[in-house]
Parts: structure tokens; sequence; C-alpha cells
């Protein structure tokens, strides 16, 4: 997987220069806002729902999170991904996020289970909403 961060250093870079320019145009706004670090996320449950992690990789402390509940959870995943331009998963999943590193401070993410959950696959999803992607746990 390329470096999700490296990913968004290049890409603020980018975005910094043509701001100091005056040649943003509101559309590479709003993508760049939106996103930049936008990824679709399957739940992995290989791992333990014990085991400790560290937070020290997290690229945000705080997060606007919203919930939702859907009966075609492999349809809504896959939308998602698609309005970010990301290929369908190939396998499939128990729920889904996606999460958008702001500029300005207003770090969004949405996730998305079926009706019925469990906390594992929650708290699962909600460590994108922080971490993004973590080692062992890259993009499908």
């Amino acid at each position: 997987m390329p470096n999700v961060i490296s990913r968004f250093i290049k890409s603020f870079r980018s975005f910094y220069q043509q701001l100091l320019e005056g040649n943003l145009h509101s559309k590479n706004i709003l993508k760049l806002m939106l996103a930049i670090l936008i990824i679709n996320s399957n739940t992995a449950m290989a791992e333990s729902a014990k085991a400790l992690f560290s937070t020290a990789d997290n690229f945000t402390n705080e997060s606007t999170v919203k919930w939702i509940q859907v009966a075609d959870i492999q349809t809504e995943c896959n939308k998602q991904r698609a309005k970010f331009g990301a290929k369908p998963f190939s396998g499939p999943v128990k729920a889904c996020s996606t999460w958008t590193k702001s500029i300005f401070g207003k770090d969004q993410c949405l996730v998305i289970t079926e009706h019925k959950t469990s906390l594992h696959i929650i708290g699962h999803e909600i460590r994108h909403c922080f971490a993004g992607f973590w080692k062992g746990h890259e993009a499908d």
C-alpha cells in the first residue's frame, strides 16, 4: 500500500502552494477537504478484541462521527467507496467507515454498520476515525 501519510503530505504541499499562489478553485478546495484522506475500510475481524494498541500514530484526536445503520451493508459500503473513486470491496463486509482529515481542524468520520452489530465491529470502525489505517490493516 502506498504510504497514506506520504500521500497526504504531498497533497497538502500542493494545496498550500496553490493557496499561496491564489490558484485554488472551490471545486479543488472541496475535493481536498472531503477526499484527501477519505479512505474506505473493510472490517478485519482477525485482530483480537482485547489486544492493546498504541495511539501514538493517530492522525487526529478529535473527530465528528456520524453512525448510520443500513439493511444492505455491502451495497452501501461499496457505494461509499465509489464516491471517492475506490473499487468495491473484494469480499464481504460487516461494516465500513470513511474519514476526512481536514486542514481546517474539522475532521469527520462516517461509520456504516448493519442494524445489528457488535462492540468489536463498531470499535474497529471508530478506530479508523482516529488512526486511519494501521500497520497490518491496510486498504482492501
